[in-house]
């Protein structure tokens, strides 16, 4: 029988979703900020300082489980079309200023958002019965 509910094994296992996804940010923007520029300047270091910002925050606050998780999920995915919107199908000749305003982004709405939001998907999790999965 499938069994909801928060046990260690579980917790372990959106851990290591977390500590994926914030790796794979880490590589994108490493990829960004080094191989993907023209050249490699102080300009590309605080491109990446400035875009790990938001997984280094989630990392630090990741105790709220499912609220972390959703964060990383939603940051990554956001980051990762932003990165294919300015690098394989860009739409203008300033599609790389979203390079720029994308860590901003994350910081004061998308972060907040997804820790709430992930936040009563915990408690919904943590309130149902073993066992239970409708």
């Amino acid at each position: 029988m499938l069994q909801i509910g928060i046990n260690g094994r579980n917790r372990s296992r959106v851990r290591i979703i977390i500590y994926i996804l914030i790796s794979a940010g880490g590589i994108l923007h490493t990829k960004t900020a080094f191989i993907e520029s023209s050249e490699v300047d102080l300009t590309s270091i605080y491109l990446l300082i400035w875009s790990v910002v938001p997984y280094v925050l989630i990392f630090i606050f990741r105790k709220p489980l499912y609220g972390s998780l959703c964060a990383a999920i939603i940051v990554f995915a956001f980051d990762l079309w932003v990165h294919l919107e300015v690098f394989v199908f860009p739409k203008s000749s300033t599609a790389a200023i979203d390079l720029l305003i994308v860590p901003l982004w994350n910081l004061i709405l998308i972060i907040p958002l997804s820790y709430f939001i992930g936040s009563l998907i915990g408690k919904r999790i943590e309130k149902k019965p073993k066992g239970d999965i409708g």
